[in-house]
């Protein structure tokens, strides 16, 4: 990520979060849990494929992309394709609830005053807490 900041080439972070990941585990067991994470993580891949993007475990049920050359209407699609593809009816449900994800995204780019990394990631970890606290299974970008 530093290449992104000492460049400024405009780049995003989205955290990825399973919703209700440890009622998985503790209910179903981390065998079921571990499927899950595999089943998530290729439904990302999948989704972020066409773009100039990569994806990374981000603790225990949080995975974090980052998007290169990112616009807010790409990191919007992304997000949203992201939520979809989670949503479908080909993802396996845990017991009789659906498996779903909670997005946070943060872009920076050339005009912006985020000049620290960590600063990125802590504006993306709040919008994704500030999604959780809107519902799940949705996302938000900061501003």
């Amino acid at each position: 990520m530093s290449k992104f900041v000492i460049q400024q080439e405009p780049f995003a972070i989205i955290l990825v979060d399973i919703d209700f990941f440890k009622t998985i585990n503790d209910i179903f067991g981390h065998v079921a849990g571990d499927e899950c994470l595999i089943t998530v993580a290729d439904k990302i891949q999948d989704c972020i494929k066409c773009f100039a993007a990569s994806i990374s475990r981000y603790g225990g049920d949080e995975f974090a992309i980052i998007i290169n050359n990112a616009t807010n209407k790409k990191v919007d699609m992304i997000c949203d394709q992201i939520k979809t593809a989670i949503n479908e009816n080909s993802l396996k449900s845990i017991g009789n609830k659906p498996i779903s994800v909670t997005q946070g995204a943060s872009i920076c780019n050339a005009g912006s005053n985020i000049n620290n990394i960590n600063n990125i990631i802590t504006r993306a970890d709040k919008a994704l807490y500030k999604a959780k606290q809107n519902g799940r299974n949705c996302y938000l970008i900061a501003e």
